[in-house]
């Protein structure tokens, strides 16, 4: 399978997608704050049907657009009474509303919406792969940058105040990151499941690391595994790749929790002999 230019292309764009992925998953889901990529993926459905119409490169249209409304949001969860989980269930069904409207009634759309929805990693083009590579290089530049903000933001956001850091331009950092990373990686799990693609890392991880920083690896580490074997599978026996890369997520998710049930009966048994 490796001796395809387009496979090796799709390969490459799917690690570089999961490893943005997996440097994020810990900063929205102990934020309590996972949802927010569904939320944003739908935006993004209504952002590229947009950027098909009216321009000739649907992401540089888009990611404009879905950052924008993570500000919006940003500004919804943090500066009104509005819950977290409200506010993204209501712009989730209001983007996906907006994109299928138009996708329905515009006779100018004639692109498939099911490769929307549920993705297409095989027609990832070179563009995909220089903006993924600058998606994972600007990742890991604003969490090395601002990592000590960002994890006083996610785990106690009162400290993080009381010692001058600004949450607000931390979440709406994260945010932005995130509204990128989906614009262009729906092409590889579609808007469905991409926000699966986000919350099982940090998932994972949290069954089997117990500081921060391991925890970002184990991240990378379960994603970039997912990824491969999500692939290779579904590539040799015709299975749609995004849905298996989250089989294979949910499986190694699976593992972990029985790993870290294991772990945690071994030693209250080896604690009682005591």
């Amino acid at each position: 399978m490796f001796h395809d230019p387009f496979l090796v292309n799709a390969m490459i764009v799917g690690l570089l997608l999961g490893i943005s992925a997996a440097l994020m998953s810990p900063f929205l889901v102990f934020n309590n704050k996972s949802m927010i990529a569904d939320g944003l993926s739908h935006v993004s459905f209504t952002a590229i049907i947009l950027g098909y119409l009216f321009s000739n490169q649907p992401l540089l249209f888009s990611i404009p657009c879905v950052i924008l409304v993570s500000f919006l949001l940003t500004l919804l969860i943090e500066k009104t009474a509005i819950e977290a989980d409200a506010s993204i269930a209501a712009v989730s069904a209001l983007g996906l509303a907006i994109g299928l409207i138009i996708a329905t009634v515009m006779p100018g759309f004639n692109r498939s919406i099911e490769s929307l929805l549920v993705g297409s990693i095989l027609t990832a083009s070179a563009d995909d792969l220089i903006v993924s590579g600058v998606i994972v290089m600007a990742t890991v530049g604003v969490i090395y940058t601002y990592y000590w903000p960002l994890i006083a933001t996610v785990f106690d956001a009162t400290y993080a105040k009381s010692q001058g850091i600004h949450t607000f331009r931390m979440n709406a950092l994260v945010n932005a990151m995130m509204a990128v990373f989906i614009v262009v990686g729906i092409r590889i799990v579609g808007t469905l499941l991409i926000s699966s693609l986000v919350v099982f890392p940090a998932l994972i991880a949290s069954r089997l690391a117990h500081d921060a920083k391991r925890t970002l690896t184990v991240s990378v580490l379960a994603s970039i595994i997912a990824i491969i074997t999500g692939m290779i599978v579904s590539f040799r026996i015709g299975w749609p790749t995004g849905p298996t890369i989250i089989v294979v997520f949910a499986l190694l998710f699976l593992i972990a929790m029985l790993y870290s049930k294991y772990k945690d009966y071994d030693i209250a048994t080896n604690t009682s002999r005591l």
